[in-house]
């Protein structure tokens, strides 16, 4: 007798539902459609995915356009923002199945649900929609839609304009996602690049218009609560990114553009690293120096070095930014030794110890945390040795102040200094030259010290 009662219950909602479509049809009068918008997120069983799926193949897409774009007022009873609450709703039912967020009619309402993002909502609705983002953002389509300026203004907006930290953060991981995802699916079809083309284009089309200009100036001029998730969010950005998209970011730039977004990032992490922050902090700025680096050359960050000679008075706004490249430097020199003290042990550890009754622990943590950092404080320290060759000249004055270039060769030395003698460590004890081969971090080493004893002539 239950089951008849059921059956019949569903069937009762099913003809229920099947009213409410036929009442939001195209062809019907948009009082109906209105109506039959209020009724049918009452009905619809947000975990039965065959009736979903029914409703999802009867339901006016355009409609749901409409209330997302325009403003209504049905006899001035219902506000505005319910009505983009009911599209939001419905949409956000689809997104939950795989099988629905994906589709075309999911992915061309994306531009429009952006429209609804407001940093100072009282209501679900900007998150909801956020969430929407995600679950619908999944495919090369998708992406597209989301790398769209406008689209990624609105959201934009939200994290920068929000005081709620929870939505903020939200915004950031939609962001962060999008382009991880993109550069997921570019790395993915390397062998076939034209199949992603018009996704290649949109992600260096963003990168260049929107996300670095408007990252790079709130990381300069936002609040310090701001600044910090802004680090994070282009931490994640740039690491993700690949190396041949910012090329063609590089590449596109206009000098304009490129010379502020870089001054703003420049100024964004002296700020950052001239204060007291803790690993992780130091760490994603540092990581994000050493991505621009690779992606747009060192001229962003050593060339302040040309005003240290002329820019002497400690009251010029000016003077720490000119000498921020001698505080980086020394910097990745401490942060440096200290972790390759730390792979001394490790090492240590690995090879039967060191004949002593000490303990070394080998930390997991510690081992991830080198595997990630020794790359990106090498990088820098490689870029500053060849950048310091290239402008080294006996007959001409290049603007750097002695004492700011003294500074620089100490740091340099004193952590060259640590890797040539953990570099000879590594290869008088290793197992074999295999083991050395294998080894990232012995080449890394390797390749450092050959570049510094090969420039170590040039004069400070």
């Amino acid at each position: 007798m239950e089951q008849l009662v059921t059956g019949s219950s569903a069937r009762d909602r099913k003809a229920e539902i099947d009213r409410c479509l036929q009442m939001i049809a195209p062809n019907v009068s948009d009082e109906s459609k209105f109506v039959g918008m209020l009724l049918l997120p009452r009905l619809l069983p947000h975990d039965d995915h065959a009736m979903i799926k029914h409703v999802f193949q009867g339901m006016n897409f355009k409609f749901i356009e409409r209330l997302l774009r325009t403003n209504h007022q049905i006899d001035q009873e219902v506000p505005d923002h319910v009505l983009k609450e009911i599209a939001i709703n419905v949409l956000a039912c689809f997104a939950h199945f795989d099988d629905l967020a994906p589709t075309t009619n999911m992915v061309d309402r994306l531009p429009a649900l952006s429209t609804t993002l407001s940093a100072s909502d009282d209501t679900d609705n900007t998150k909801e929609a956020l969430n929407i983002f995600i679950q619908v953002a999944t495919t090369k389509e998708g992406l597209v839609r989301m790398l769209d300026p406008d689209v990624l203004k609105n959201i934009l907006e939200v994290y920068s304009g929000t005081k709620d930290d929870d939505l903020r953060l939200l915004c950031s991981q939609v962001l962060s996602l999008v382009f991880t995802r993109t550069s997921e699916m570019y790395d993915q079809h390397q062998s076939k690049p034209s199949s992603i083309a018009s996704l290649t284009s949109a992600a260096v089309y963003a990168l260049e218009t929107t996300m670095l200009p408007i990252l790079t100036s709130i990381l300069h001029h936002g609040q310090d609560k701001l600044r910090i998730t802004t680090l994070t969010l282009l931490y994640h950005i740039l690491a993700s990114v690949p190396y041949d998209l910012m090329v063609k970011v590089k590449q596109q730039w206009t000098d304009t553009k490129r010379d502020k977004a870089l001054d703003n990032l420049y100024k964004g992490l002296r700020q950052i690293l001239a204060s007291k922050v803790g690993d992780k902090m130091r760490d994603e700025a540092l990581t994000v120096a050493s991505c621009s680096l690779r992606a747009f050359g060192p001229d962003w960050l050593f060339s302040w070095l040309k005003k240290t000679s002329t820019i002497k008075a400690t009251d010029n706004p000016d003077y720490v930014n000119a000498r921020f490249p001698v505080l980086l430097i020394a910097l990745v020199s401490v942060e440096s030794r200290v972790l390759l003290d730390q792979v001394h042990d490790q090492w240590i550890a690995n090879h039967g110890g060191d004949g002593t009754d000490r303990v070394i622990v080998v930390n997991q943590q510690q081992q991830e945390r080198h595997h990630a950092m020794v790359p990106v404080y090498f990088n820098i320290l490689e870029d500053t040795i060849e950048y310091l060759a290239s402008q080294y000249d006996e007959e001409k004055d290049v603007g750097m102040d002695p004492d700011a270039l003294l500074k620089i060769r100490k740091s340099l030395t004193e952590v060259m200094d640590v890797v040539m003698e953990l570099t000879r460590f590594m290869q008088d004890t290793a197992d074999d030259q295999q083991e050395l081969d294998d080894n990232l971090l012995t080449q890394a080493c390797m390749r450092i010290v050959s570049l510094w004893l090969a420039e170590e002539g040039f004069e400070l």
